[in-house]
């Protein structure tokens, strides 16, 4: 059940970051948008974490997050969803700043890295063991 709340909070983060991007030039749409799909990844991530280390002591299998691939690719998606993660509070962080320059140069890293993140996510990892 968890994947499926992850997976859906994971999918309204994406669409809210879609809107964000498609109102990149109306502030006033803009940051509401990106400030729901930071939320939106957050409760997500929150919900993920939990799940795994704190009401399954870190058995992610029994959380119901089988994996689909081998350990290498876990690893993989893994370390670009924390690369992504920690690229979302800079974003916010030059957005609000309006450091405009850092910002847009930021942006094409974050899709390409949160994008991956997400498909990764939606396909190494199932709830029913092979």
């Amino acid at each position: 059940m968890t994947l499926i709340i992850v997976n859906t909070g994971m999918t309204a983060s994406v669409v809210f970051f879609a809107l964000g991007y498609i109102f990149r030039k109306r502030l006033k749409l803009h940051r509401p948008f990106m400030i729901m799909g930071i939320f939106a990844n957050l409760l997500s991530a929150l919900a993920l974490l939990f799940s795994v280390y704190v009401l399954y002591l870190g058995d992610r299998e029994a959380a119901g997050f089988i994996a689909t691939v081998s350990p290498f690719w876990i690893f993989v998606h893994r370390f670009v969803a924390s690369t992504a993660f920690l690229l979302m509070f800079v974003m916010a962080w030059t957005g609000l700043r309006h450091d405009r320059k850092r910002h847009v140069r930021l942006h094409l890293i974050f899709i390409v890295l949160y994008l991956f993140t997400y498909i990764t996510g939606l396909l190494f990892f199932t709830t029913e063991a092979s």
